[in-house]
């Protein structure tokens, strides 16, 4: 398992947001699952704040998940100082990940 992968089932397990860089944009997430979809681990995060392709919406909009290849992170760092935030469709099917690692407990 990479240092990636343990870091982020950490997160989901604590709830805890991280800070990374994607795509070279930096990027404050609270990943929610991460598991096999194809042949790439991937992970679903809710984005909370830095940069993104598209825009980030206010705090509990449907519109922050994103999808992101795992190997594709750069240096993950664990944000204490920020809550955990999710949107209500948290519970809607997902199509990011087919076969789940780990996932956010509700």
């Amino acid at each position: 398992m990479s240092p990636n992968e343990n870091a982020i089932r950490l997160a989901i397990s604590k709830k805890q947001p991280i800070e990374t860089i994607y795509n070279d944009k930096p990027r404050i997430l609270c990943p929610h699952v991460i598991g096999e979809k194809g042949n790439s681990i991937n992970i679903l995060s809710y984005q909370i704040g830095g940069d993104s392709s598209r825009e980030i919406e206010p705090a509990g909009s449907p519109n922050n998940w994103r999808c992101m290849h795992l190997d594709e992170l750069g240096f993950i760092k664990f944000r204490t100082d920020l809550a955990w935030q999710t949107a209500d469709n948290h519970t809607q099917p997902q199509t990011c990940v087919d076969l789940i690692y780990a996932e956010v407990s509700y």
